[in-house]
């Protein structure tokens, strides 16, 4: 399990999959957090809020905010065709060549 600190209001995207409260720019950021870090299903909040500059998605375009933590199970691992060990760089990327 990984713990993060997120903006608060970002908890029913999270933790209920509904994201009709987020703008386009603050969808967009937990987007890109998501995607980035890879991370798996938010299992929890702790439901205790603070405000703060040196949170988690401070790298994706989020201000300064109100935010808790939350608990991310860790991701199932995929395998995929860049992931297949017995492929060199090259195989897997012919612009290498």
């Amino acid at each position: 399990m990984s713990q993060y600190q997120l903006p608060t209001h970002w908890a029913d995207a999270l933790l209920n999959d509904d994201w009709d409260d987020l703008d386009d720019g603050e969808t967009y950021s937990l987007a890109t957090f998501l995607l980035i870090e890879g991370l798996g299903r938010c299992l929890d909040c702790d439901g205790k809020s603070e405000y703060t500059a040196t949170h988690d998605a401070a790298l994706y375009g989020v201000l300064p905010c109100w935010c808790s933590v939350y608990d991310f199970d860790e991701p199932e691992p995929e395998e995929t065709w860049d992931s297949h060990p017995s492929l060199t760089a090259e195989q897997r990327n012919p612009t290498l060549r």
